[in-house]
């Protein structure tokens, strides 16, 4: 299923997102190489499902070459970008991916009506030569709100993110993986964000609406993936990790650029 468009109004450096009723499950993938001296003037793009892989790129009086690719399963993504150019003969080149999972996932809790939810994500992976990005983010579509990220990922390691949920009834998901490599006119360089080995969900943990952790609840998905749920005697260690701050606004979805004539 592709996603269907939503509007979004940017209000400073949040975004608000009106509320949503339930989607179902899908996973969704894009790969873009593009370059020119406005953004995504040539170029070209692949988009999946689960997998996209998309490598262009141009030479003459400069040269570039770009490769991009993502994989997405529920509980697990992957997005890669590099660049490497020779004397950039446009304003703008870059690589871009992401890779996404969205999930109604209802969480079953006899203590409370409502909190936050926090999804703990292990990334491997890493960024060199900036600007190479990396975001991870999360986003609630059934709650009118604003979206919680993890911005400028550079490095692996643990990331925690954490939004604002109702219990016991399904709540549909988008998590996502993004990478860009952009380059400069008149620059010679590589720059790379690879984290196709991977980010994965590894732990989720719920909080009433005072922060404190619930120590018992169940959950079921729409995809049917057994998403983790820890026990009891760990949810106090999950809360030691505290509450992610709210994240910047969510980067506009990769645009297919023009082709090249």
């Amino acid at each position: 299923m592709k996603k269907l468009p939503i509007n979004l109004l940017v209000v400073g450096l949040c975004v608000v997102i009106p509320a949503a009723s339930s989607f179902g499950a899908y996973l969704e993938t894009a790969a873009v190489v593009s370059w020119g001296d406005v953004p995504g003037t040539f170029g070209g793009w692949s988009g999946g499902i689960g997998d996209a892989a998309y490598t262009d790129g141009y030479s003459g009086g400069g040269s570039f070459s770009g490769t991009a690719d993502a994989h997405a399963a529920f509980g697990v993504l992957k997005a890669f970008a590099t660049g490497t150019t020779s004397n950039a003969m446009y304003l703008d080149q870059r690589a871009q991916a992401f890779a996404l999972f969205d999930d109604d996932i209802t969480f079953n809790v006899d203590s409370a009506p409502g909190g936050r939810a926090e999804f703990i994500f292990m990334l491997t992976g890493s960024s060199t030569g900036l600007p190479a990005m990396a975001n991870l983010i999360v986003i609630n579509h059934s709650k009118a709100g604003m979206l919680f990220r993890v911005s400028q990922i550079t490095s692996a390691g643990e990331y925690r993110l954490v939004i604002p949920v109702d219990y016991n009834v399904p709540q549909h998901f988008e998590f996502m993986l993004e990478v860009t490599v952009g380059i400069g006119l008149g620059e010679s360089v590589t720059r790379t964000a690879d984290f196709d080995n991977t980010a994965v969900l590894t732990a989720i943990g719920l909080f009433d609406d005072r922060s404190d952790p619930i120590a018992s609840f169940t959950l079921s998905s729409d995809s049917g993936t057994a998403y983790p749920v820890p026990e009891p005697a760990t949810m106090s260690l999950l809360a030691l990790g505290g509450l992610a701050m709210m994240r910047r606004r969510r980067p506009a979805r990769l645009a297919p650029p023009k082709s090249a004539s």
